[in-house]
């Protein structure tokens, strides 16, 4: 039977992200240091972008959409709404780079010892190290998070030692040194997930048999152990339930964060370790607030010579060229096309953390007059983007790693966002309010008979909260309290 050849023509809906899309997503998501590491990047790779020397114009940092300070009242928000940018020409309204003269916030540093300080004194206390041991050193000491966890592979890091430093580094050296960061206080350091974490901290308890039972079942079962499922840990290892809360009752104990003492172990730490992208003034008097953009990213410009000769270009564009200078040709107007499409990207960046910060401020605007967790409302991410008129996914990119510096302290962004829960009465409440109530609830409880989660949610419904009881106990969980018996067992220990 002869083949039969068909042409169909099919429809497909795909989505292609643009250059400057893409690359406006990356600036979005990047924190202060990491925007002006690549915007340093950025000068030393393409020749026609340079610092603009000398700026005349105002800085609008923290300027609301009419060029005045952002001064939020109950008039002024009626006045300026969250969705004019039609009627505004955009200069006006941008939250714009800032000179390279210009006054910068400086967030606070710890005046105190450091972690990489404080890792280093210890390293050189211990061995001699040679030079090229010290700064791998470095470089598996800067990879740590806030929580003292090894974000990049010891592969990744030996070839950074030995690109940028010319060193020829091979990863069993990085893996040497890491296991040595290992041994350092605090303990857990260097970890590269929360099982080794608890591991390295098992490993320095004394040899006991609940000690010995708890790193088994940390090194092999941390599956079943993280989902809970402890009726198959009682069957593997063959101990009542009494051993197995002994065994959890300790591995409890240690910190899955150790470096919380140097990056947010108390808010005072956390205000001197973290740098925030905004700060909001409050005026308790006349109940205004001002948002600062606080802008760490020197204006830039396209140098003088490339601005010139891309003119010139565009003058001769319908001439014919030589072959021996279209090469020199198609350089010099893809540096002049990038560094334009950088500037253009960074001042989309700007304006777009300042309107979504400002749309927060708006929305939560209880809270910073107050201080109370439970003033925040309900606010999900799809709320700020009908605000903005941007899609969800740039608002998720913006408050990403971002924090606010504020009189009640510095806050993740994400902290201002939450479920939306409604009472019986159909009043529309936010999760943060709800637990700051089983907080109160748990305080005030008789230490004797700590509430169980039944009577926590009795208590709540009482009060209006219609939630589950899951709910309760995945809110308690956040918070960090323990269940009615482990808090009625510490209770007993400490009478």
């Amino acid at each position: 039977m002869a083949s039969k050849q068909q042409l169909s023509i099919e429809q497909k809906q795909t989505l292609r992200l643009l250059p400057i899309q893409k690359q406006m997503g990356e600036l979005l998501e990047m924190n202060p240091h990491e925007i002006e590491e690549r915007v340093s990047q950025e000068i030393d790779d393409n020749p026609a972008l340079e610092y603009a020397v000398d700026s005349d114009e105002q800085d609008l940092n923290s300027t609301t959409e009419d060029g005045g300070a952002f001064k939020e009242n109950e008039r002024s928000i009626s006045d300026y709404g969250g969705n004019n940018d039609d009627e505004t020409p955009y200069y006006m309204r941008r939250a714009r780079n800032s000179s390279v003269d210009d006054d910068y916030y400086e967030a606070p540093m710890a005046a105190e010892q450091s972690l990489s300080e404080f890792l280093l004194n210890q390293l050189r206390e211990r061995e001699e190290l040679s030079p090229a041991q010290e700064m791998i050193a470095e470089y598996i000491i800067g990879a740590l998070d806030d929580a003292g966890y090894l974000e990049r592979t010891t592969a990744a890091i030996a070839d950074d030692v030995t690109f940028k430093e010319g060193i020829e580094v091979e990863t069993p050296e990085v893996e040497e040194m890491l296991a040595t960061i290992q041994e350092l206080d605090p303990a857990g350091i260097g970890a590269r997930d929360v099982r080794e974490c608890l591991m390295l901290q098992l490993e320095r308890e004394k040899a006991t048999d609940i000690n010995r039972l708890a790193y088994d079942i940390v090194n092999r079962d941390f599956v079943n152990l993280s989902t809970r499922r402890f009726d198959r840990l009682l069957s593997r290892y063959n101990i009542d339930r009494e051993t197995l809360d002994r065994v959890l009752a300790k591995i409890k104990s240690l910190n899955a964060k150790p470096a919380s003492a140097f990056a947010g172990g108390s808010s005072e730490n956390q205000r001197l370790q973290i740098s925030p992208d905004f700060h909001v003034e409050v005026n308790r008097e006349d109940k205004s607030l001002t948002l600062t953009l606080l802008n760490r990213v020197p204006e830039l410009q396209i140098s003088e010579s490339f601005s010139l000769e891309n003119e010139r270009l565009a003058a001769d564009g319908a001439k014919s060229l030589p072959r021996a200078k279209r090469d020199e040709v198609a350089f010099i107007r893809s540096k002049y096309n990038s560094a334009a499409d950088f500037i253009k990207v960074l001042k989309m960046r700007q304006d777009t953390l300042f309107r979504t910060m400002r749309a927060i401020v708006e929305k939560q605007r209880d809270y910073f007059l107050t201080g109370d967790a439970a003033a925040i409302h309900p606010l999900r991410l799809q709320d700020i983007a009908d605000v903005i008129d941007m899609d969800v996914s740039v608002v998720s990119r913006a408050t990403s790693n971002k924090y606010v510096d504020s009189i009640w302290g510095i806050k993740p962004l994400k902290f201002f966002f939450n479920e939306r829960l409604t009472t019986a009465s159909g009043v529309d409440v936010s999760s943060r309010e709800v637990m700051e109530t089983i907080r109160h609830i748990v305080d005030d409880e008789d230490k004797a008979k700590p509430l169980s989660d039944d009577r926590i949610l009795d208590a709540l419904h009482e009060r209006g909260y219609n939630i589950k009881r899951r709910t309760v106990a995945k809110y308690r969980e956040q918070l960090g309290i323990p269940a009615s018996t482990a808090r009625r067992r510490t209770n007993s220990s400490s009478n």
